[in-house]
């Protein structure tokens, strides 16, 4: 069967590595979007840490009509799709109802003159001649995604209930939180190996500790807030990982120098963060990460500062920024940068 594997924007490459990992079949690899062969029980492609989702793949058609707001085509493509093989995989992995309700999720990329809303209640439309019933609130049994990119429309079904970033671990949560598969690609980009100690001076509620102990690391979380450290351990006790998390200041960690492989962070931005002078912050705080960091260790961190980051490291001898790439997250765009030590 072919499916559809939803990717964060600039971490395609991360997924198709853990693809290859698993010897799962790549078809065809595009923007966001990783299309894969796979024949094995549907239930082991839950195990997958860095994509956003996995759809059933059902159409790929083109259309241009929908760029002058025309969208008889998309509804036709869509009423002629044959769903029987997508519910059958569906209902091996947890019991559909008879009478089926659906839920449509709608991604739009490139010019149009329409709004997402209209859109969804053609493809709703589409849907109800399948004998479906349209649940616009609380969990259906279906959720269907269609995403416009351009003149190519791809149509598809969720295959978990949930998405698959959303770890059953992660019960516990604040605003802004990392996304668990984000957390997973930044461990990734850093070479994260077994045995290597893992340090997350920032933790909030775990997410990178936790994803780094399945990694078969050795993570330590520090966090200012107490309450982020308390939902922390709740988080990691649900994973079933034995994990330090203290309260810590990032800024002076009391950590020995020269003692830590890796520090990968979800750094403060936006409304994460209150801080007076982040210019004195992050110059504080790359100052002490250098102080603990071992010779040719690494950081990752995600940053909507990233200019600044860039020029306080440029001022610090024994750093050096060695890659960068903009990602997409809650509508922002913050970067993933990698500094390696080389003292």
């Amino acid at each position: 069967m072919i499916y559809l594997v939803i990717t964060p924007r600039n971490l395609e490459d991360i997924s198709i590595k853990e693809l290859n990992n698993k010897k799962i079949k790549i078809v065809r690899k595009l923007y966001r979007k990783i299309l894969i062969n796979f024949n094995d029980n549907p239930n082991d492609l839950s195990q997958l840490r860095s994509p956003d989702d996995v759809l059933i793949f059902l159409k790929e058609f083109k259309d241009r009509q929908h760029y002058i707001g025309n969208l008889q085509n998309i509804y036709t493509e869509i009423k002629k799709v044959d769903m029987s093989n997508a519910l059958i995989t569906c209902n091996k992995l947890r019991e559909l109802n008879k009478d089926l309700t659906f839920s449509v999720t709608v991604s739009i990329i490139g010019k149009r003159k329409f709004t997402q809303d209209f859109l969804k209640r053609i493809i709703v439309k589409a849907l109800k001649n399948k004998n479906l019933i349209f649940k616009n609130k609380g969990k259906p049994d279906l959720d269907f995604s269609i995403i416009i990119e351009n003149e190519t429309v791809f149509f598809g079904l969720r295959l978990f209930k949930e998405p698959l970033h959303k770890r059953d671990y992660k019960k516990h949560s604040l605003p802004a939180s990392l996304k668990s598969n984000i957390a997973y690609s930044m461990l990734e980009l850093a070479n994260v190996t077994k045995k290597e100690i893992v340090l997350d001076p920032m933790c909030g509620i775990g997410t990178i500790p936790i994803e780094a102990a399945f990694m078969g690391a050795k993570p330590i979380g520090f966090d200012i807030n107490s309450k982020s450290i308390h939902l922390a351990k709740k988080n990691a006790k649900k994973a079933n990982k034995e994990i330090k998390f203290e309260q810590r200041n990032a800024l002076n960690t009391k950590l020995f120098p020269n003692s830590i492989d890796k520090i990968v962070s979800n750094l403060p931005f936006g409304k994460q963060t209150s801080l007076v002078s982040k210019e004195t912050f992050f110059k504080r705080f790359l100052k002490e990460a250098s102080r603990i960091l071992k010779k040719h260790g690494v950081c990752v961190f995600l940053t909507a500062h990233s200019r600044l980051i860039s020029s306080l490291v440029r001022k610090i001898n024994d750093l050096k920024i060695i890659h960068e790439r903009n990602i997409s997250l809650f509508g922002l765009n913050p970067k993933i940068i990698i500094i390696k030590k080389n003292k």
